[in-house]
């Protein structure tokens, strides 16, 4: 199978191979076929390039394919040790590749970022209901590439700030939304001195809590009931 940007990719190398074989009616048999997987490697390089991802088998990337195509000719009418080059080359390209992939998406993930931090509205939330737990969840926000920032780290120290007042007493360890109130608090300070894990872990426990706050609430009750009765 390939996936939809494959598809269209390899509709835009079709349309300029069929250019040139207009342009160049002399090429033919193999030449065509080489022809053809060398715009089809240029295209789909382009695409990665840009941040597209063709692929096939939802996997493949697609100039990987046409390199394996390229390498079939290339074998046939020069050996081996053509094919090794290509072999190198395609190596070279897929550490290329690896960089670039993760350049687009840091640059996505501070898009999305940005984004959610304008929609964030925390005020009129009644915790009576579902919804207002809900929102309260997503406005944990939790950088997965791209590095903590000042309004990141003030984001969730006010989404901490909430929580802490909606579950202080239900919960059995209130000190740890006290500690994670303080870790963006202090975050925000300076948000380049961070410990990246420590934060992530914090906001992770805070979606965790809302999740499990009906559990949490009957577990407080019951550790309340017990001490009374213990008294």
């Amino acid at each position: 199978m390939i996936n939809f940007m494959g598809i269209l990719t390899l509709l835009v190398a079709v349309l300029i191979g069929a250019t040139l074989f207009e342009v160049f009616p002399a090429l033919g048999g193999d030449a065509r076929i080489a022809v053809g997987a060398l715009v089809l490697f240029a295209t789909s390089l382009l695409a990665e390039l840009v941040g597209v991802q063709p692929r096939v088998l939802f996997l493949v990337p697609l100039w990987l394919a046409a390199l394996v195509a390229i390498g079939v000719y290339v074998h046939d009418h020069h050996g081996v040790l053509a094919v090794v080059g290509l072999v190198a080359c395609a190596i070279a390209l897929q550490g290329l590749m690896m960089v670039i992939g993760a350049y687009h998406e840091r640059r996505r993930e501070r898009r999305e970022l940005g984004q959610r931090l304008q929609e964030i509205d925390l005020g009129g939330l009644n915790p009576a209901f579902d919804q207002a737990w809900e929102t309260l969840s997503e406005s944990i926000l939790i950088p997965r590439v791209t590095p903590w920032t000042g309004e990141l780290l003030k984001n969730n120290r006010r989404s901490a700030e909430l929580l802490l007042a909606w579950m202080e007493g239900r919960i059995p360890e209130p000190r740890l939304l006290r500690r994670a109130v303080l870790a963006f608090a202090e975050g925000a300070l300076e948000p380049a001195k961070v410990d990246a894990d420590k934060l992530r872990q914090e906001a992770e426990r805070m979606r965790s809590m809302i999740l499990h706050r009906d559990a949490l609430a009957k577990k407080t009750a019951a550790l309340r009931e017990l001490a009374a009765a213990s008294g």
